[in-house]
């Protein structure tokens, strides 16, 4: 195994979190939304239920993989780059241009048009471009519990990469830059964050959320007290997260990679 730089591997997802943050569309720095991909399922699913075959099925839901929709580029997995030049690229497709928007219309058109980064997708491209800047970023991929080891990278960076195999649970008190935080069920993780050392304001929670004000990539503050978690942010859906803490429905865990 390579020698594994916490240090400078939080550096570089802090930079990347800081982009997402703060993301440059005409100049305007806007803060990323949350998205996430659950239209495009949905549909097929429903042509699916109409007695559409599943090759004109598939051959709709690739038109709308490629960018062919209107909507939804890069389903919640975008980088910041790919995000801002979608969001360029559509509102002159649509006759919207941006160039004159404020930042908070910048902001709401990229909600409008399905612009934004999901949990997984957040996590993901953080660690991505951190491990690939540490020039470890083929061992960060195949340390990550792939379903198939065929349909790897961001597209198919689900919550249940980082979990199971790739990852083991931890304390919350052994919480330090690089570990996950994830809200699980019976069955699966449903949501998931990162947590990240900032200077001046230490060990913070970043993630991308709807029950966030306002939603999408967001830092907080984290500490422990008592051996409990305390969250900077309070939900503006469901419960806080320190009462799921008190449940087992939430967890913290530590990727072996950096184990």
């Amino acid at each position: 195994m390579a020698y594994i730089d916490l240090k400078m591997l939080n550096k570089y997802a802090v930079k990347r979190c800081r982009d997402y943050l703060e993301l440059n569309v005409y100049g305007k720095q806007v803060v990323t939304p949350y998205y996430i991909n659950n239209i495009q399922p949905e549909f097929i699913e429903l042509m699916r239920e109409s007695g559409i075959n599943e090759e004109l099925a598939k051959k709709v839901s690739e038109k709308y993989k490629n960018k062919l929709v209107p909507y939804g580029w890069y389903r919640g997995k975008g980088t910041p780059e790919q995000l801002s030049r979608s969001a360029e690229t559509l509102s002159d497709r649509v006759g919207l241009s941006l160039k004159n928007a404020t930042k908070n219309g910048v902001g709401e058109f990229m909600k409008l048009y399905g612009l934004g980064i999901d949990c997984s997708g957040f996590v993901y491209n953080l660690l991505e471009y951190a491990f690939h800047k540490t020039s470890l970023g083929n061992e960060f991929e195949a340390s990550l519990d792939w379903r198939d080891e065929k349909k790897m990278g961001a597209n198919y960076a689900g919550t249940f990469v980082f979990a199971g195999k790739a990852s083991n649970p931890i304390t919350v008190d052994q919480a330090r830059p690089l570990d996950l935080v994830f809200i699980k069920d019976k069955s699966k993780h449903l949501h998931m964050g990162i947590f990240l050392f900032f200077d001046r304001l230490g060990l913070c929670l970043a993630q991308s959320s709807l029950v966030t004000i306002p939603s999408g990539v967001t830092r907080t503050s984290f500490r422990v007290r008592n051996k409990k978690p305390v969250f900077g942010f309070r939900p503006s859906i469901g419960s806080m997260w320190e009462r799921l803490y008190q449940k087992g429905i939430l967890e913290v865990r530590r990727l072996k990679i950096v184990d």
